[in-house]
């Protein structure tokens, strides 16, 4: 029996399920390549079209660039040595590998294809093999791309000031992806992140407010979230920080991660209070001026709880 023949025996035995097969193939837009091999040659009894329509071929083209190159394995010659070598062992009973390979299309381009061969039905002196190919240029395009994006993200992350945070709200987690260069050097909280740092004392006592807010912003999935308060970091002191925050959301639309940037901003804060003293004194005595006296004793009244005394004292 020549391979001819046993071809024909082996082919008819996937007759019947070959036209099921084709068009779940042609819906799918994932090429069949079917590929007898014996000990002694290798042969392609069959090419679906999307194989040739992946490639930019029509089938007629395909078929003749294939007879003039004089390789079976025209648009695999470069892995030809490969595929025979697996399929000798599959003949041995090893499984065949899912690969992925760089294929050249019509234009010249280089398409990914994801390959799974499967045994289908072997003889005496060979077998036939069946590569489902799929086309994964797509997909590795935007792996590329995302690939990029995190590049220049880690270049901007390098080379930014401020301490990059990344808060996990479903398991209410702090994570930094590197330490600021202004002395807000902060330990990841793996868990429970607004109760240690309030129970922890890292939260000034007067910005308790502010930071009961923020905390629920950031719990509810709010979209942009932004506080300025005193909080404690690795130094043990005290820093006026700017807390600046964007929610990033799952497929269903529900709040997952907060990420954003803690800056340091001592110095504007004191330039702020400087300005706000000078404001508050008059130049010539440094004392404090008419306007800032009456705030003050408003203030002192607003703060006095019912059955308390106050007492102001004028030394003129």
């Amino acid at each position: 029996m020549d391979d001819r023949e046993r071809i024909e025996i082996l082919e008819k035995k996937l007759h019947d399920a070959e036209y099921m097969m084709d068009s779940l193939v042609q819906n799918m837009a994932v090429g069949i390549v079917r590929v007898y091999y014996s000990n002694a040659s290798a042969k392609i009894v069959y090419i679906s079209d999307t194989v040739c329509k992946i490639l930019g071929y029509t089938k007629e083209e395909y078929d003749k660039l294939r007879e003039n190159s004089g390789s079976e394995f025209y648009f695999l010659k470069d892995y030809e040595k490969k595929l025979i070598g697996e399929a000798k062992e599959a003949m041995k009973g090893k499984k065949l590998p899912r690969e992925e390979y760089q294929l050249k299309d019509k234009n010249g381009d280089t398409r990914w294809m994801a390959i799974r061969g499967e045994v289908v039905s072997t003889s005496e002196d060979g077998i036939l093999v069946q590569y489902a190919m799929m086309d994964m240029t797509e997909f590795h395009e935007t792996l590329e791309q995302m690939r990029l994006e995190q590049k220049k993200l880690n270049i901007i992350v390098e080379i930014a000031a401020d301490l990059i945070f990344e808060y996990d709200i479903k398991n209410d987690a702090m994570y930094y992806t590197r330490q600021s260069e202004d002395g807000l050097n902060a330990e990841h909280i793996p868990q429970n992140y607004f109760d240690v740092i309030r129970d922890e004392g890292w939260i000034h006592p007067e910005d308790m407010d502010i930071f009961e807010e923020f905390r629920d912003q950031m719990r509810g999935g709010k979209q942009i979230v932004h506080a300025i308060l005193r909080k404690r970091f690795a130094d043990r002191k005290f820093h006026w920080v700017e807390i600046d925050g964007r929610t990033i959301y799952d497929k269903d639309g529900n709040a997952d991660k907060v990420i954003g940037k803690i800056t340091n901003i001592d110095s504007r804060m004191e330039q702020e209070e400087l300005l706000k003293i000078n404001s508050e004194k008059d130049s010539l005595t440094g004392l404090y001026n008419h306007q800032t006296c009456i705030d003050k004793v408003r203030k002192q009244l607003r703060l006095t709880k019912q059955g308390e005394q106050c007492v102001l004292v004028v030394c003129d």
